[in-house]
């Protein structure tokens, strides 16, 4: 017997469908497409997306309308919203001073981040700390710049991770694109009877593999950091794919620039192995979660990172879920 399907968003009426509700790691916006037969929605309005079944549904998405289009002649409406980090993606950090720009001193990273997402109105954060301290020997200018593309320079530095929850808190965590031992896996996709999973596909790659990063700081600080390829990749002697990052605005100690080019080299020194599946709806999935897989068909077991999850629910189609994982 199918269960009863739940589609709730501020503003929306008879809802049709509901698509592409969801996002990945590298983000930032978790995003979603709602058809209704009645939106009362303006512009800016602030909108909040609960789905799943009648008796197991959640908020996935706390964010804002951006679109809505009207459909003729079927007297529809397809409206989009975005979660809360659509806010700095908009707004364009500019000083009324061209030549007196905005600037930090002695901050500290969590403090940095804080304070370009408070530029966009994002004050419900929450920022853990990786112990970098910026502007020590420069001041960190902050000119002509999306507040998101700043943040997202930051992130890149020391491969950290800045999202938005469900809730619409933004984080700014160490959390990589794949399972680490401390990890405990909140979901099992598996096969059967009894089983979630409809389709899957694995595939393994060397296209994101970088196994020698090089680092670019202010007054020709430089620094580098190489390794051998990982196992179950071969190259040749003395070949590298090599990842440059080159913030000369920000990084300006040679110790940064070191410690930029070691983490990301861990982060990046990787075959980039891929699950990617759909499965029966669940709206306790969300992007950044380790989940376990066991479908011995394929021979896939164990735990990995939830790298992309979309939700479609629809009266038509049901729900499911499309989700991306990694290691």
């Amino acid at each position: 017997m199918s269960k009863e399907l739940y589609m709730s968003v501020t503003g929306c009426s008879n809802i049709i469908s509901i698509n592409s509700c969801g996002g990945d790691w590298q983000g930032p916006c978790q995003s979603a497409v709602v058809e209704c037969e009645t939106c009362t929605l303006d512009i800016g309005d602030a909108v909040t997306v609960d789905m799943g079944f009648s008796d197991d549904h959640a908020v996935l998405l706390t964010g804002y309308c951006k679109n809505i289009n009207p459909k003729a002649p079927d007297g529809t409406y397809q409206v989009h919203i975005y979660d809360k980090l659509i806010l700095a993606q908009d707004f364009l950090i500019v000083s009324d001073d061209v030549e007196n720009p905005l600037t930090y001193e002695n901050i500290a990273a969590e403090d940095l981040v804080g304070n370009v997402l408070a530029l966009a109105s994002i004050t419900d954060y929450a920022g853990d700390s990786p112990g970098f301290t910026y502007g020590t020997v420069y001041p960190v200018k902050v000119q002509l710049t999306k507040s998101w593309d700043f943040v997202r320079q930051i992130c890149e530095m020391i491969a950290w991770w800045c999202y938005a929850d469900s809730t619409g808190t933004v984080h700014f965590v160490d959390r990589k694109p794949y399972p680490e031992a401390e990890d405990v896996s909140s979901h099992t996709f598996d096969t059967g009877n009894t089983g979630d999973l409809i389709l899957v596909n694995h595939t393994k790659s060397d296209d994101k593999l970088r196994n020698k990063v090089v680092v670019y700081g202010a007054d020709d600080i430089a620094a580098i950091a190489q390794a051998s390829a990982p196992s179950g990749v071969t190259m040749p002697a003395g070949f590298y794919k090599t990842a440059v990052i080159s913030y000369p605005e920000i990084i300006d100690t040679a110790q940064m620039a070191q410690d930029t080019a070691e983490y990301n080299l861990t982060l990046l020194n990787r075959i980039t192995e891929t699950i990617t599946l759909d499965a029966v709806g669940d709206p306790s999935l969300t992007r950044g979660q380790i989940v376990t897989i066991d479908e011995p068909n394929l021979s896939l077991s164990g735990d990995w990172f939830l790298f992309e999850c979309t939700h479609r629910i629809s009266a038509n189609d049901g729900y499911r879920v499309h989700c991306t994982l990694s290691k």
